[in-house]
């Protein structure tokens, strides 16, 4: 896992689709994310605890070492809860995403 500072971003877009505006400053705590995809063997584990469900299969991302595809928020939910993690918010999935520039530390 890496460590994500916290601290105020922009966050959306004024020129962008709705559900992307306003722009504005958000504030995020510092927080954890890994730093790869869920792949198709760690999601395995899931499905034999019975925590999770298989996914449909989608053609030509069925290797181990890819990333898991088609999954649903229930299902990524649980991944994380067996796993000792959680999801992002949507605020920290954008902050992790977004990078350093332009973020004020607090």
């Amino acid at each position: 896992m890496a460590c994500v500072l916290g601290g105020y971003f922009a966050r959306g877009t004024d020129g962008g689709a709705a559900d992307e505006q306003p722009r504005a400053e958000v504030y995020v705590d510092s927080f954890l994310m890994d730093r790869y995809e869920v792949t198709n063997r760690d999601y395995a584990a899931c499905i034999a605890a019975k925590a999770c469900k298989r996914p449909r299969p989608f053609e030509g991302y069925l290797d181990p070492k890819q990333p898991v595809v088609a999954v649903s928020w229930f299902d990524a939910v649980a991944f994380c809860k067996l796993a000792g993690k959680r999801l992002p918010t949507e605020a920290e999935f954008e902050r992790a995403a977004s990078g350093v520039e332009g973020t004020t530390f607090a």
